[in-house]
């Protein structure tokens, strides 16, 4: 556990992200194309271990089910999956698309003078 991690200089050298779930950091490991176990307590961090599993590039284990053989099992399937990889860089590549404002609706501003 630590109280600050700078996600973006470390989820691309690690297997799998253990997380509570929010949002942001969600966000950083589907950016990063790292897998997740997401282990969530309160609030969106249920839908968002929902969200994670649906797109198949993690699990969501309740904080209230966590064990330590829940999480093993857990941890070992997620390295098992020959798959997984590919479906976390397939996610990641969303995050590199152009989708600005100028995309969305056609128009490019003029340069500031």
């Amino acid at each position: 556990w630590q109280e600050y991690v700078p996600l973006r200089a470390l989820l691309p050298h690690v297997a799998v992200l253990v997380h509570h779930g929010g949002i942001g950091t969600t966000a950083e490991a589907l950016h990063a194309g790292t897998p997740q176990l997401v282990v969530p307590l309160a609030h969106d961090q249920f839908d968002n271990g929902a969200r994670v599993a649906a797109l198949g590039v993690g699990r969501s284990l309740p904080a209230t089910r966590l064990t330590q053989g829940r999480l093993l099992r857990c941890l070992e399937a997620l390295l098992d999956d020959e798959g997984l990889p590919a479906r976390c860089r397939a996610v990641a590549a969303y995050f590199e698309r152009d989708t600005g404002i100028e995309t969305i609706v056609g128009w490019t501003a003029p340069p500031v003078a």
